[in-house]
């Protein structure tokens, strides 16, 4: 069965802001310390619904498919089953398709985070602690941001301000873009990136859309936007205003992006590349989850990971080698705990990175 991989939406411009010089570009070809990491098993079950893991203050939430609700929240200390957050439907109050990039906040009493449904045209800010305690997985809306047709927001969304949503363009958009911002008070596009890095020689490409399809969500932090890809071994940090501000490239990233190094087999199917599957961001540091595979097999096969970590300049930290088949992490930066969910072989994990990561 094909599987369709969920990969770091790449914020990119498409004219003068693309080009990086080298001072803004950095190639990493080691890191200061490499880590073998053994984690433990903290939960066993059938977690093949299971997409997402994100670590949301003293919450560890998953993402579920395929089930009428969407996300499933556990004590993150006591690991105790709390509750389901999200109903799917059309219904007020119910989302079609909802996307969580991990944008939340904290008061003293509650615990909320934005969830954009592309297709109802909303962005949302949920009251978690409230849900929970209703025991009624219906969102309870502090907030919402009805987003017009035109923005075409369908994937990932992050609120910036009163007026301005980021985010990526969807499948539909008859002027794709990697990132686009967008005056949701006004209902017009403010900046737009365009498509790039340039594909040569793109036939299967131009009717798949394979390299730029596959995009994770984008996330936010220090005033950045950052994006790490999948179809290359590649990360981009962008200020506010979309000007690209650092390209951190890895030393297995192809040099020329030709259709023949990107697409691996001969029917368009399963043929891309995974690198970045997924990261995460700190004050000090940017983790991405290295997987350094073919889709096709690694949606079949289990094999190690590694945890990649760069500071903000773009240097090589830590390189923390997985034994287990991670699809999904998150971290816990305040006890110092990484979280990943091992699909394949049904479990839930936690590595302790106390040791070494300073933050």
């Amino acid at each position: 069965m094909k599987k369709i991989l969920k990969i770091s939406i790449i914020l990119l411009l498409f004219s003068c802001k693309e080009r990086v010089n080298n001072q803004q570009q950095t190639k990493v070809t080691s890191f200061e310390k490499v880590v073998d990491l053994k984690g433990e098993t903290i939960l066993k079950g059938n977690f093949s619904d299971l997409i997402g893991i994100n670590v949301i203050d003293t919450l560890l939430m998953f993402k579920k498919i395929s089930k009428e609700t969407v996300y499933e929240i556990y004590n993150i200390n006591s690991l105790k089953y709390l509750g389901d957050l999200g109903v799917r439907g059309d219904k007020p109050n119910a989302w079609l398709h909802p996307v969580y990039s991990g944008q939340y906040s904290k008061s003293e009493k509650d615990i909320s985070l934005w969830v954009n449904d592309g297709i109802k045209g909303q962005m949302s800010l949920v009251n978690i602690t409230e849900v929970l305690k209703k025991k009624d997985p219906t969102p309870i809306l502090k907030k919402i941001i009805n987003v017009h047709p035109k923005a075409y927001l369908q994937q990932h969304a992050l609120f910036i301000n009163d007026s301005v949503l980021i985010g990526d363009s969807g499948y539909t958009d008859p002027k794709r873009t990697r990132v686009k911002s967008f005056n949701f008070n006004s209902n017009e596009i403010i900046n737009s990136s365009g498509l790039f890095p340039e594909v040569k020689n793109r036939n299967k490409l131009n009717s798949t859309d394979l390299f730029y399809l596959y995009l994770n969500n984008i996330k936010l932090k220090n005033n950045y936007i950052v994006s790490a890809m999948s179809s290359l071994d590649r990360i981009d940090i962008f200020d506010l205003d979309l000007n690209l501000t650092k390209t951190i490239i890895g030393k297995d990233s192809p040099e020329f992006l030709d259709e023949k190094t990107l697409i691996k087999d001969d029917d368009n199917t399963g043929g891309t590349f995974i690198y970045n599957k997924e990261f995460f961001l700190s004050e000090k540091y940017i983790f991405t989850l290295y997987i350094n595979s073919l889709e096709s097999d690694f949606y079949e096969k289990s094999s190690p990971v590694e945890i990649r970590v760069y500071d903000w300049n773009g240097n090589g930290k830590f390189k923390l080698k997985i034994p287990d088949h991670l699809s999904s992490f998150s971290i816990d930066l305040k006890n110092k705990w990484i979280y990943g969910l091992d699909k394949l072989n049904e479990k839930i994990l936690r590595y302790n990175i106390n040791n070494f990561l300073n933050e």
